[in-house]
């Protein structure tokens, strides 16, 4: 398949105080209780048992986080990945009242076979993920919808996402902007450095994503 060429957008940041607030509001610790629970299955093999128990876990996980928060415009669901597969991707939304493109968060939650606990690819963005929730559902309601979603067999040719994007095709669910968390938090060498993938992005909402790291975190972007 060809790629849809996108013209250049500009994105202004805004909002920078309730940014600021929200940043405050994130808690290392849970991303660390996360990241062992999550390292607590020898694997999270997409056609293994421990994958599908793993997919099942985050989603009891966000599921309670919105209870605790006395959320009800919230909505989860599988979207199974078929074949051999028995992971499923785990998709949640918040704002399912809210009309207009959503924004999607997303991190792959497998891994490979046999005692690969995947600590760092992905269980560091996948904890990353959860808590971002957290924050967001515990803040004032937004003005778009927003999915939060953990995808299937990334490591097997990224075949959970591709099911996830049927299931949005199928159900015409319009998305505005899609950004990826894989491998988070880690500092390879102690570099001073955040990096970012170039290649299939859109380089406006790239540019844009490293104003906001230039903004509110202040570290360099490669």
């Amino acid at each position: 398949a060809s790629f849809k060429k996108l013209l250049p957008v500009t994105y202004k940041i805004s909002h920078v105080s309730q940014v600021k607030d929200l940043i405050k509001k994130v808690e290392p610790k849970n991303i660390w209780h996360t990241l062992e629970g999550l390292t607590s299955f020898d694997d999270r093999y997409s056609r293994g048992n421990n994958g599908r128990k793993a997919a099942l876990w985050l989603q009891d996980k966000f599921q309670s986080m919105a209870n605790d928060a006395k959320r009800h415009d919230v909505t989860t669901f599988l979207v199974e990945t078929g074949g051999s597969y028995v992971q499923p991707s785990v998709v949640t939304l918040v704002g399912n009242d809210l009309p207009g493109k959503a924004i999607v968060l997303g991190a792959h939650m497998d891994t490979l076979s046999y005692m690969k606990p995947g600590a760092d690819d992905d269980g560091s963005g996948s904890s990353s993920l959860l808590e971002t929730a957290r924050v967001i559902l515990n803040a004032e309601k937004l003005n778009s919808p927003v999915y939060f979603i953990w995808y299937s067999a990334e490591e097997m040719g990224l075949v959970g996402s591709k099911q996830v994007v049927k299931y949005f095709v199928n159900k015409a669910i319009k998305v505005r902007s899609a950004l990826q968390f894989d491998m988070t938090g880690y500092r390879y060498n102690g570099s001073d450095k955040m990096w970012m993938i170039g290649d299939n992005v859109d380089s406006s909402l790239s540019e844009f994503v490293e104003s906001l790291i230039n903004q509110y975190i202040g570290v360099k972007v490669d």
